[in-house]
């Protein structure tokens, strides 16, 4: 699905590429046929703007980069480990997937440590949190034939979830407006996910009206306009197809 609002961060994409690249050395020629795999998922594509997009409405928008790294490299590993499958799916015990579980393991340590470099130790639980929620949902989709709402909710929502929920740590927001603002993230995330199944137009509209509503709850103590975030969630909800539920901020 091409997004209607990847094209707003092309002068930061090198930089967050140039920042990721770093992060994954010196396993960057070994683990360049997984990130090829990636450059056409939905979730790769949106992180980026979407972290920046939360972070510059919360005032810290100068962490984008650091945080947009730290989500590519959480979802990199995560996929990763995906490709491991099960003896019955034809998996074989060799080299490759030794070095598939090893590499998904060293950029989860990665992962934890850029947080604790960054002095983000409150985020870490949440984190931890995100991660075994996503690990069940792979479960759900692969041993229990989870629906693919409920796939979504939980693999990819949760990393939109906790974009908000980090910005919202580090603009020192209380906990009230921290879990309305981690909401927000969920509805839009599940929103942006659902847009690539048709078949589920009227659910991507329910958590889109769920997230206007949320992000108009919001913005009353900013009264910002014409913010990159609200510009994304107005760009999202006129580009689902039309299914009677309008949605205008």
């Amino acid at each position: 699905m091409q997004l209607p609002f990847v094209s707003d961060l092309n002068k930061q994409l090198p930089e967050m590429d140039k920042v990721f690249k770093a992060t994954i050395e010196p396993w960057w020629e070994e683990t360049y046929p997984y990130y090829q795999q990636m450059q056409e998922e939905t979730i790769w594509k949106a992180l980026p703007p979407v972290t920046t997009a939360a972070f510059e409405y919360l005032g810290c928008g100068h962490q984008s980069v650091t945080f947009a790294n730290i989500f590519r490299i959480a979802y990199f590993a995560n996929f990763i480990h995906a490709t491991v499958k099960d003896e019955e799916e034809g998996q074989q015990h060799n080299r490759e997937l030794q070095f598939s579980i090893l590499i998904g393991d060293f950029l989860f340590g990665r992962l934890l440590k850029l947080l604790v470099e960054a002095d983000h130790k409150r985020i870490m639980l949440p984190f931890a949190v995100m991660i075994c929620t996503i690990n069940e949902g792979r479960v759900m989709k692969h041993k229990m034939n989870a629906v693919t709402e409920q796939a979504v909710e939980k693999i990819y929502a949760p990393f939109y979830e906790m974009i908000f929920l980090s910005a919202g740590f580090l603009a020192n927001k209380d906990r009230e407006f921290r879990d309305l603002y981690r909401q927000l993230g969920f509805n839009l995330g599940m929103a942006i996910e659902l847009c690539n199944y048709p078949a589920l137009a009227e659910q991507a509209y329910k958590y889109i009206a769920a997230a206007l509503g949320q992000f108009k709850q919001i913005n009353q103590r900013y009264h910002l306009s014409n913010s990159r975030l609200e510009n994304m969630i107005s760009e999202i909800s006129h580009f689902l197809p039309e299914t009677g539920a309008a949605a205008v901020i």
